[in-house]
Protein backbone atom coordinates (compact mmCIF):
# COMPACT_ATOMS: atom_id res chain seq x y z
CA UNK A 1 0.00 0.00 0.00
CA UNK A 2 1.02 3.53 -1.06
CA UNK A 3 1.81 5.96 1.87
CA UNK A 4 2.37 9.00 -0.12
CA UNK A 5 -0.17 11.44 -0.47
CA UNK A 6 -0.05 14.18 -2.88
CA UNK A 7 1.09 17.42 -1.33
CA UNK A 8 0.21 20.90 -2.38
CA UNK A 9 3.24 23.25 -3.60
CA UNK A 10 3.95 26.09 -1.69
CA UNK A 11 5.26 28.24 -4.75
CA UNK A 12 2.70 28.97 -6.86
CA UNK A 13 4.70 30.40 -9.44
CA UNK A 14 6.18 26.86 -11.42
CA UNK A 15 6.57 27.28 -15.64
CA UNK A 16 8.36 24.99 -17.82
CA UNK A 17 9.98 26.55 -20.91
CA UNK A 18 11.99 25.19 -23.78
CA UNK A 19 15.69 25.11 -23.27
CA UNK A 20 17.78 27.92 -24.80
CA UNK A 21 21.22 28.02 -25.20
CA UNK A 22 21.75 31.17 -22.54
CA UNK A 23 20.24 28.53 -20.88
CA UNK A 24 22.78 26.06 -21.09
CA UNK A 25 25.03 26.60 -18.78
CA UNK A 26 22.26 26.79 -15.78
CA UNK A 27 21.70 23.29 -16.87
CA UNK A 28 24.32 22.07 -16.86
CA UNK A 29 25.32 23.10 -13.22
CA UNK A 30 21.76 21.69 -12.67
CA UNK A 31 22.67 18.36 -13.68
CA UNK A 32 26.60 17.97 -12.71
CA UNK A 33 25.71 18.99 -9.15
CA UNK A 34 23.25 15.95 -9.28
CA UNK A 35 24.57 13.45 -11.31
CA UNK A 36 28.30 13.64 -11.55
CA UNK A 37 28.45 11.04 -9.33
CA UNK A 38 26.75 8.73 -11.23
CA UNK A 39 27.83 9.63 -15.03
CA UNK A 40 31.58 9.52 -13.48
CA UNK A 41 31.98 5.82 -13.99
CA UNK A 42 31.31 6.72 -17.69
CA UNK A 43 33.77 9.52 -18.39
CA UNK A 44 36.24 8.58 -15.23
CA UNK A 45 36.65 11.69 -13.13
CA UNK A 46 37.56 14.03 -15.68
CA UNK A 47 34.35 17.13 -14.71
CA UNK A 48 35.77 19.01 -17.55
CA UNK A 49 35.53 16.30 -20.29
CA UNK A 50 32.23 15.50 -19.76
CA UNK A 51 30.82 19.00 -19.35
CA UNK A 52 32.38 19.78 -22.72
CA UNK A 53 30.66 16.49 -23.81
CA UNK A 54 27.36 16.80 -22.96
CA UNK A 55 27.21 21.26 -23.90
CA UNK A 56 28.46 19.70 -26.93
CA UNK A 57 25.74 16.98 -27.66
CA UNK A 58 22.98 19.49 -26.29
CA UNK A 59 24.12 22.33 -27.97
CA UNK A 60 23.40 19.96 -31.05
CA UNK A 61 20.22 19.27 -30.51
CA UNK A 62 18.68 21.88 -28.83
CA UNK A 63 16.12 22.73 -31.67
CA UNK A 64 14.72 19.15 -30.96
CA UNK A 65 12.11 19.83 -28.43
CA UNK A 66 13.75 17.52 -26.22
CA UNK A 67 15.08 19.49 -23.24
CA UNK A 68 12.68 21.72 -21.06
CA UNK A 69 13.94 23.87 -18.03
CA UNK A 70 11.95 23.33 -15.18
CA UNK A 71 11.24 27.24 -13.46
CA UNK A 72 10.39 28.21 -10.29
CA UNK A 73 9.71 31.83 -9.12
CA UNK A 74 12.09 32.73 -12.24
CA UNK A 75 14.93 30.05 -11.16
CA UNK A 76 15.83 27.40 -12.97
CA UNK A 77 15.35 24.57 -10.41
CA UNK A 78 15.28 21.60 -12.78
CA UNK A 79 15.36 20.18 -16.04
CA UNK A 80 12.92 18.14 -18.03
CA UNK A 81 13.67 15.51 -20.96
CA UNK A 82 10.93 14.35 -23.12
CA UNK A 83 12.05 11.33 -25.08
CA UNK A 84 9.76 10.95 -28.36
CA UNK A 85 10.21 8.85 -31.58
CA UNK A 86 10.20 12.11 -33.35
CA UNK A 87 13.16 13.65 -31.23
CA UNK A 88 15.10 10.46 -31.27
CA UNK A 89 15.13 10.37 -35.30
CA UNK A 90 16.49 14.13 -34.81
CA UNK A 91 18.99 13.39 -32.33
CA UNK A 92 22.75 13.41 -33.01
CA UNK A 93 25.56 12.49 -31.93
CA UNK A 94 29.60 13.26 -32.56
CA UNK A 95 32.12 10.50 -31.27
CA UNK A 96 34.97 13.11 -32.68
CA UNK A 97 33.75 15.19 -29.87
CA UNK A 98 34.28 12.53 -27.32
CA UNK A 99 37.76 11.73 -28.85
CA UNK A 100 38.81 14.92 -28.66
CA UNK A 101 38.33 15.35 -24.85
CA UNK A 102 38.68 11.88 -23.19
CA UNK A 103 41.20 10.02 -25.63
CA UNK A 104 40.32 7.11 -28.15
CA UNK A 105 39.70 4.09 -25.82
CA UNK A 106 37.77 6.21 -23.24
CA UNK A 107 35.63 7.78 -26.30
CA UNK A 108 34.49 4.33 -27.11
CA UNK A 109 33.43 3.40 -23.57
CA UNK A 110 31.86 6.55 -23.00
CA UNK A 111 30.27 6.74 -26.70
CA UNK A 112 28.81 3.15 -26.40
CA UNK A 113 27.73 3.52 -22.38
CA UNK A 114 25.82 6.91 -23.45
CA UNK A 115 24.18 5.63 -26.20
CA UNK A 116 22.64 2.43 -24.66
Amino acid sequence: MNNFKNQNSNSHNIRINNLKLEDLDSYLKIEFDAFFEKIKFIFGSNKDAAYNIIKSEITTNIDTGRYYNAIIDGKIVGIVEIVTRENIKSYTRNFRTFVKYLGFFRAVKAFILTFL
